[in-house]
Formats: C-alpha cells, structure tokens, sequence
C-alpha cells in the first residue's frame, strides 16, 4: 500500500516540481495539495494522511502550530518540515510539538523519499546539516562531554526508545555497530543499564 502524503507549500513552482518528482515513485500517493496553512489543516484532518510534507514558512496556520494541532487532536499523520536553513532554534521548537522529520529544501529529492520512508515507519529523519548543527548544539556537546556527534544521535535514539534494528534502519549503519556505540556510551557516562543512558540525555539536553 503506497505512502499517503499531503504537501503545502505557498511557492507555486517549487510545489509543482515537489508533486511530479512523488509521482515519479509509485510507493508514493500525493493525496492533496495546499498552499496556505488554513487549507493544510483543513486537508490533513479531512484525509488524514500518513505524512504531510509542510514548509517551515506557511501562512498562518504556521507549520508549528498545525502540529500542536494534530497533536492535540489525536490525528497520526506524521510531519516532514522542509526548511531552508539548519536553524537549531526552529529544530528545537519543531521537536517539541511533535515533527520527526526535518529536511534542507536544497536537499536532493532522493534525500526527502528516504525522509518520507522513515517518518512513515515512525522513525525520525534530519538532513545532515540539520543533525550536526542540532546536535552540537545540546547542552552535552557544549558542555565539554567528550561524546561524538554520531554518539549524540545514537544517545537520542535510545533515550526516545528505539530498538537497536530500528536505530540502524534510521541512521543506516548495522544493528552490530548500533550495538558497539550502545556499549561505548555506557562507558562514556558511567551506565550500568539503558535506564542510565535515558537519565543522562535528559539531564544533559539531548531530549
């Protein structure tokens, strides 16, 4: 059964290319289309999607706010925030109302498909500009914790309850190497058990 998305976006030619480049991807069904954050809110509750693609800069409704929508109504569908630069604060405030998917509109298109794929599997998504500016960015990493960025997401990806197979499949590397980055952050922070490592990320900022 093909990925159900809405898009919305208020750039009329970038919005066109967006929707033949899905079509172009048979695991994709463009369901709807909006230009205007009134029109996406509208569209998402009446097709409930499984994903909506929404450009950080919407009119009013803004995208932030059509998440707390969704969030408050119990609605599943799932956010891709497209943005046009790796602003952290935007991240940050994206994170707290519920978007799991975040990519550079100078992003190639491949990189959103592999965006939609994840975010539809209840994974979370971050173009590698958005990642390393977000993670760096953490308390932990600016508070001198000699954790490596990749260590950081890993920390994250535990702390939110991912499986180990569903951390590789997020961040594309093998359950074995989820496995060793596990052990050394266990290390690294002192942990006897996971239940450590979610304490320390939330301590530290990294959730």
């Amino acid at each position: 059964m093909p990925i159900k998305i809405v898009i919305a976006n208020d750039q009329t030619l970038f919005q066109e290319g967006l929707a033949l480049m899905l079509a172009t991807k048979s695991e994709f069904e463009l369901i709807g289309q909006a230009t205007s954050g009134t029109d996406a809110w509208e569209l998402i509750g009446d097709l409930q999607p499984d994903v909506a693609i929404l450009d950080l800069t919407l009119s009013e409704p803004h995208s932030l706010d059509i998440a707390e929508r969704m969030r408050e109504s119990g609605l599943d569908t799932r956010i891709i925030l497209l943005m046009i630069n790796d602003d952290s604060y935007d991240v940050l405030q994206a994170e707290q109302v519920g978007i799991t998917g975040y990519v550079l509109k100078n992003a190639r298109f491949e990189e959103l498909a592999t965006a939609i794929r994840i975010v539809a599997a209840q994974g979370f998504f971050y173009s590698p500009a958005v990642q390393k500016r977000r993670l760096t960015n953490t308390p932990a990493a600016m508070g001198g914790m000699d954790l490596s960025t990749r260590e950081l997401e890993v920390m994250r990806l535990i702390a939110l309850g991912n499986s180990t197979k569903g951390i590789s499949r997020m961040i594309n590397i093998s359950p074995r190497t989820v496995d060793t980055y596990r052990a050394r952050l266990m290390k690294k922070v002192g942990a006897r058990k996971l239940a450590d490592i979610v304490r320390y990320a939330v301590h530290a900022g990294v959730i």
